[in-house]
This record gives C-alpha cells, structure tokens and sequence, in this order.
C-alpha cells in the first residue's frame, strides 16, 4: 500500500531521515507502520531539527515531497505563495493519483488546499485528522471553516472519515469521534497522593502566550497566600520562561515555583504523579493532551471551557471548569474550596483515572490499524 501524508508540522532532513515535531511522528509511526510504502508531502526547512523533534520510522526509505510553506503576511510572502500554488496543487494531484490511501492533517494552509483536491479522488481511501477545536461555534479563521464543512459534506467528499476530538452535534457519517494517547496498558500503576501535605499544582505545555502560562502563575499567586507551602511546576520551554522565573523572584516565590524546560515523558510522569491540580487556561484545544495526562495520574484539572474539555472533566464532575472572562481571584477561590474538601479532592481524582484510562496507546493502535 502507498500511504500519501499531507503535513502542514514543519520537517527537517538529516543523515537521510526525516524529522518532525515528536508527538505527531510518534502518532504517524504507528500510521505507518501497517504500510508498504510512504510518502511525505509536507514544509520542508532547512537547519536543525529542533530539540522535541524526532524522526519517522519505517522499514524502507520515505519519499518526500517537499515545499517551502506558505505565508501572507506580507505582500512579498502573499506573491511568492501564490506563484507557488500551482505547482503545489501538481503535485498533490500526482501524489493523490498515485497513492492508495490519502491521510492529510488539519487544520492548516495546506490540509486546506487538500480539501479541495481530494474532491477529484471520490474513489480512494481517505482519513483526516482534524487536530482543532471542532465545535462550529467557536470563533476561528474561515479557512478552518472550510476544512470542517468540506469534509464533513457527503456529497463534496466521499470515501473519507475525519478524525475528530469529541462528540459534535452536526456531524455526517463522514465524521469519527476520536482521541489520542500517551501512556500503555502496563502504565496504569496505582497513584497513591498524600492530600493532606502542602498542595503541588502544575502546569504542562510551552509556556507562549496563546497556552497562558502567566494565568496559571497569577492563580497559584493567589492560592500561595492561602495554601502554606503550595509548590508549582511549569513544565514546558517557551519564551515566557524567564518571565515566569522572574515574576516568582519578585513575588517571593522562587523557593516554591520551579520551570523544568523541556524534559522527557519519564521525568514529565513523575511531575503528574507528584501533582494534586494542573492548572491550564489554554486559549484554544483539540485534545488537550495536558489535561489527559494529568487526569491520568489523578492530578485534577483546573482548565478553561473550550473544545472537548468539559467532555473531558464530565461537565465539571472530574475538575474545575472555567470560562475566559472568569477573575483569576474567582478561580483561585473554587480550587481552595475544593482543595479543603479532602474527600471531595480524593473522589474527584480517582473519577479522573477512571476515565483518562480508557485511553491507551494500546487501545488507540488497535483503533488506527481499523482505518488503514
């Protein structure tokens, strides 16, 4: 079988291998990993790989259809990218003639372009994997509005099915409830956390802006001065790091604040293990892998009302819910409330466990070798 991905993650060659952002290329080895025969059309850049990214492997060399990306944020970028267009659009129209199943990933500029070429192809095997937010509500840009509609249309596309976190309203026979996973079966270990010693809160992800590191480290701010000997770990790089560090300093906190940088999954397990809350007021998710994880070491999450997430936390039966314009003082208040009910504390992570772990990478293998 050849298997076409259509990637908009940024990828790098090097010593003859291809490298992407780590979660994904572990996601797509598993993909990949039932087929004969791959090829890669994706934004190949030039330089290093960077520090998360790791490479795609597979028992014969990948072949790599690779273009320069496209951007129109400037009136030179625009020009450039629309000479490029139909090039591109060549391209993949040759890459999806050739291929015996298509597997393109949104939303992206060029999981758009995608969208549209794949309507030539009502024959061949497809899969999406739409990694955004899917509730038509929430405000986003129109290209990722097509990339919902299109898709999800039975009379523009056909032989499809789209991958998508949590169950939508609006959804044709075109579109798949989905997930994604972290740990194995062998990793569902008893948790055992002490909730009456000083309480651990944590956040998870790349401390940039649109993640909101700054809110999480405003509300343990205010939970610090209630909560004697309350720690916090940001877990993740990002340019925000040093701010973070230095708002702690300022604040008196830098004994009980601590940001890890980038560290492996191994140290990241210990980090939830040892948590009671995950505190993460992300803008927008698809599958908050942050989230899951957490939940599945029984530290509850304290997280913002988007996507699948009130799914996730049973409409606030498995963590504290909270909307944009919610006070961080407000939400400071719920997790102290919830934090003197040790009971309440105990009840709510163990319905966390419950439920992240029916999601494996066992179970999610199993799921993906069906679609191939």
């Amino acid at each position: 079988m050849r298997f076409l991905i259509i990637s908009g993650a940024y990828h790098y060659k090097k010593n003859g291998l291809l490298y992407a952002y780590g979660p994904y290329v572990r996601e797509m080895n598993i993909w990949i990993s039932q087929v004969d025969e791959v090829v890669v059309m994706c934004e190949l850049h030039d330089g290093e790989p960077a520090g998360m990214d790791i490479p795609y492997e597979h028992s014969k060399p990948i072949k790599v259809v690779g273009h320069k990306g496209f951007e129109f944020t400037s009136a030179k970028a625009s020009v450039r990218s629309i000479a490029l267009l139909p090039l591109l659009i060549f391209r993949m129209i040759r890459e999806m003639w050739l291929a015996d199943h298509i597997h393109f990933r949104g939303p992206a500029s060029i999981a758009l372009i995608a969208t549209f070429v794949q309507i030539l192809f009502p024959w061949k095997k497809k899969t999406m994997k739409y990694a955004g937010n899917w509730d038509w509500h929430f405000p986003t840009p129109f290209s990722y509005k097509l990339q919902k509609r299109i898709p999800n249309n039975t009379w523009l596309t056909h032989n499809i099915q789209v991958l998508v976190y949590g169950s939508w309203p609006y959804r044709s026979k075109n579109i798949l409830p989905f997930f994604t996973a972290t740990y194995r079966e062998h990793e569902k270990v008893p948790v055992s956390k002490d909730w009456n010693a000083p309480p651990v809160f944590m956040f998870s992800g790349v401390l940039e802006e649109h993640k909101q590191p700054l809110v999480a480290y405003q509300m343990f701010k205010t939970i610090a001065q209630a909560a004697e000997g309350a720690r916090m770990v940001f877990c993740g790089g990002g340019y925000l790091q040093p701010v973070i560090e230095q708002m702690a300093a300022a604040d008196g906190l830098a004994a009980q604040v601590l940001c890890t940088g980038s560290i492996p999954k191994d140290e990241m397990k210990r980090h939830y293990q040892s948590a009671h809350f995950l505190l993460f007021q992300s803008k927008s998710e698809g599958w908050p892998k942050a989230v899951a994880e957490s939940m599945f070491w029984g530290a509850i999450p304290v997280t913002r009302e988007v996507s699948i997430v009130p799914e996730m936390l049973g409409q606030g039966e498995r963590g504290i819910l909270t909307k944009p314009n919610d006070a961080v003082a407000a939400m400071a208040e719920r997790v102290l409330a919830l934090w003197n009910d040790k009971a309440a504390c105990q009840h709510m992570s163990a319905l966390c466990m419950e439920w992240s772990r029916q999601f494996t990478l066992d179970k999610f293998e199993a799921d993906l070798k069906k679609l191939i």
